[in-house]
């Protein structure tokens, strides 16, 4: 699970006043990955799915979530190597995984304003 810690650490990165609108940001784009995963296995797309988990990938890892950056990283090379029932099959984790990042940085949003 995604902790404050390393939102913190990531945070100190950028200047106290920019961080309600780079927080902003990423929510909304983990959020729109989530929906656009979701509709990608409603479809059995795992073109889309691949090239949505990439991006999840780095956005966890530039937020310091290892965990969401490993399993989206397998989603990704599973989608690469053809193999969709894996990578269909690990989504509900690397959701999990984003949903609990947009809760922790929705917090800390909270927090700053």
């Amino acid at each position: 699970m995604y902790k404050a810690e390393a939102l913190d650490d990531f945070l100190k990165t950028f200047r106290s006043e920019k961080h309600q609108a780079i927080l902003s940001v990423y929510i909304a784009s983990l959020q729109a990955h989530i929906e656009a995963c979701l509709e990608a296995q409603s479809k059995q797309d795992v073109e889309t799915l691949t090239a949505k988990t990439h991006d999840l990938k780095s956005l966890s890892y530039q937020l310091g979530a290892q965990e969401a950056g490993d399993i989206a990283a397998r989603i990704e090379g599973a989608g690469k190597n053809k193999e969709s029932l894996i990578a269909f099959d690990a989504l509900p984790d690397l959701l999990k995984c984003v949903e609990n990042i947009v809760s922790v940085l929705s917090l800390k949003l909270q927090e700053l304003e």
